[in-house]
């Protein structure tokens, strides 16, 4: 019989500060996989790092591709996972290198923050059940 063998996934673990040192010293980060969300994404701009992604699930909505915001773009996306749209991504971001500003990257990035995400759902759930309670009260002729 053959032993199984399992990986030791923390032997590859970086600490949070190595990780953020690299990024931030990187020219670009590079992603070409499709995600919801791609928190890593979001990680690599709150270092001001731009992002070369797949322009498609999360990244879609992380990303500010320059071309399109030229005035706050934080990355380039392209749409096709093929080398040939990633050589032609890498092109495109080598032309606009000098435009991005890691400050404007990094605000960007503030956006996606926990405290930002709560604060946001709480607002929602506070209008709905406003919403909410105003139409049971007109309902039941209250008003």
């Amino acid at each position: 019989m053959i032993d199984r063998i399992t990986p030791d996934f923390d032997a590859f673990t970086l600490p949070d500060v190595v990780v953020q040192d690299y990024l931030s010293r990187a020219k670009a980060f590079v992603y070409a996989a499709c995600e919801d969300f791609g928190i890593v994404l979001v990680e690599a701009q709150a270092c001001g790092t731009p992002t070369i992604a797949y322009g498609v699930g999360g990244a879609a909505e992380t990303v500010l591709d320059i071309r399109s915001y030229p005035e706050r773009g934080t990355g380039i996306l392209f749409s096709a996972q093929t080398t040939t749209a990633l050589i032609t991504a890498i092109s495109t971001f080598e032309t606009y290198r000098q435009q991005f500003q890691a400050e404007r990257i990094r605000t960007h990035a503030e956006g996606f923050a926990t405290s930002v995400f709560r604060s946001r759902y709480l607002r929602l759930v506070d209008r709905a059940t406003q919403q909410w309670q105003s139409r049971a009260k007109l309902k039941h002729g209250e008003i």
